[in-house]
């Protein structure tokens, strides 16, 4: 039984599964030579469901009670690979330790901005959403809202909202280092 699909992104490119007449040890070796996490996933995936399809083949699991069955062996292998997913991602990683901005709130937000404008710091989403993920303030979580707010305070209201005398000597030398 062989399926060729298109993976996601990449529509040049075809993959050629077997179900190897689901041989736990066989569709494990092979899904053990996949490279990435999502190919590995969408292949024992692929598996599972032709599982549930066949009705020609031989159950074998039914002359073995109490082990885990072919179904159930699969189905931990994918949740234990999408844990892994979720450690190797960092967008989708918990559990990690934030960094504490320790200074004050205003100064925040107006330095980060002019790292990520110096392309000092890339982003590929929000990236207020990506600073809250990764950082959060002695007296508890950001927001991207706070964040949006903040840059807003100072830049249109300079005389009640400015950025610390510290902050702004730091900003001046990355603009004078990224001009040079």
């Amino acid at each position: 039984m062989k399926n060729t699909n298109k993976t996601k992104g990449k529509p040049d490119k075809k993959l050629k599964w077997d179900t190897f007449n689901f041989s736990y040890e066989k569709v494990m070796d092979f899904c053990g030579k996949q490279k990435k996490i999502n190919e590995k996933i969408l292949y024992l995936e692929f598996v599972l469901k032709e599982k549930k399809n066949n009705k020609d083949g031989l159950d074998i699991d039914m002359y073995f009670p109490g082990t885990p069955s072919f179904e159930e062996k699969i189905k931990n292998e994918i949740k234990y690979l999408k844990k892994e997913l979720k450690l190797t991602n960092p967008y989708m990683a918990e559990g990690y330790d934030k960094i504490v901005w320790a200074r004050n709130k205003q100064d925040f937000a107006p330095l980060f901005d002019l790292m990520m404008q110096l392309g000092f710091i890339t982003f590929r989403r929000n990236k207020w959403e990506m600073l809250c993920n990764h950082f959060t303030w002695n007296d508890g979580e950001m927001t991207p809202q706070q964040l949006k707010d903040a840059l807003s305070n100072i830049n249109h209201n300079p005389e009640t909202h400015k950025v610390s005398d510290e902050i702004s000597q730091i900003m001046d030398v990355l603009r004078k280092m990224k001009s040079s």
